[in-house]
């Protein structure tokens, strides 16, 4: 039994650690990253309490990751963190110092992101089936937004007049730009809709279906949702014999009768997952034989912005980058900039 109190003690603690990241407002992603190491650093301590752990435990555990496979770059991610863990404990007082924050590891060098070219953006848009996955392509790759943001997306928030919409990223909110082709595909896709979120599941609604008794009533079974959207059960109604006569009246009637029991699921309540979005991009690449990410779509409208001489930073504020540090990664995948640039400007031409 006592060998059972460590273990709830690191389960406690990683929870507030939790509870801590979302009053901090970190991105999902990050949350779900940081949790996730805290956890595996408890169970590769056993029966220790996170808080005996030292500078040479932490070393051990990266030494166990690189053993798994993981790059330099990951290892650096799950120390950073290890770091942040620690911080929150030493800020409750429960230790003395921080671990982690004596550990260097080798600097992982540049990471270039991927990109596409213009024509694998267009086979893109023409492998597209649905207008779900149209939008999802174009929004991702025309606005350049991360995938958290599109999925967030409120219709509330859109602004069609002035052609931008205000999404809520890892920098707190900001506007995006839209062209008139993003808006014509918004305009499409959420039709009448007023409000709730732009993405929706892309599961069709509810039908019933009746079924004939022995007895000459109908007999039917659907889901029920509260007006959250979410699921609150599955009811069962039924229509005594001689009202109705064919299954399509019966399923009239049956509306008409339990109309109160929000058969229909209400649309854009609740946001669909970041996988969800990640999937819907899987699935349009595959067709066309590629392997595509909504990051490398973002990356793709950074490089073809400064291929087509845009300032950098206009294409920093579209990205939503706090610095412009971050943009210049880009300047380095553009080809046509620097090349003109090098043309134009060299010595021996």
């Amino acid at each position: 039994m006592l060998k059972d109190v460590p273990r709830e003690l690191n389960r406690v603690l990683i929870e507030r650690f939790a509870e801590w990241l979302l009053v901090q407002q970190y991105a999902h992603l990050t949350k779900r990253r940081y949790i996730s190491t805290a956890q595996k650093l408890a169970s590769f301590l056993g029966e220790r309490l996170v808080t005996t752990t030292t500078h040479s435990d932490v070393q051990h555990y990266l030494g166990r990751c690189a053993t798994k496979g993981y790059s330099i770059h990951l290892l650096n991610v799950e120390l950073f963190a290890l770091r942040a863990f620690f911080d929150f404990l030493s800020l409750g007082g429960l230790v003395k110092w921080v671990p982690p924050r004596l550990v260097k590891l080798r600097h992982s060098g540049p990471r270039f992101p991927e990109f596409l070219r213009m024509l694998d953006v267009k086979k893109l848009f023409r492998a597209t089936k649905t207008l779900q996955e149209r939008m999802v392509i174009e929004m991702l790759y025309g606005t350049g937004c991360r995938p958290g943001e599109l999925r967030l997306m409120r219709i509330e928030d859109i602004d069609f007049n002035e052609w931008r919409v205000r999404v809520k990223g890892k920098a707190g909110s900001r506007f995006v730009m839209l062209t008139s082709r993003l808006v014509r595909i918004l305009r499409r896709y959420v039709g009448t809709r007023q409000k709730g979120h732009v993405l929706v599941e892309g599961k069709p609604l509810q039908t019933i279906h009746p079924h004939l008794t022995p007895y000459g009533g109908w007999d039917c079974l659907y889901r029920t949702y509260d007006e959250k959207g979410n699921k609150t059960g599955i009811v069962r109604r039924y229509i005594p014999a001689g009202v109705c006569r064919t299954a399509t009246s019966a399923a009239v009637e049956i509306r008409r009768r339990f109309g109160a029991d929000r058969i229909e699921r209400p649309q854009g309540l609740v946001p669909v997952s970041v996988c969800a979005v990640e999937r819907t991009v899987h699935r349009v690449a595959l067709r066309v034989g590629m392997r595509v990410t909504p990051r490398m779509l973002r990356h793709s409208i950074a490089t073809h912005l400064l291929d087509n001489g845009a300032d950098l930073r206009v294409v920093s504020a579209c990205l939503g980058h706090k610095s412009l540090r971050t943009t210049m990664v880009y300047v380095h995948l553009s080809q046509k900039n620097p090349q003109t640039a090098f043309e134009k400007n060299h010595p021996m031409k």
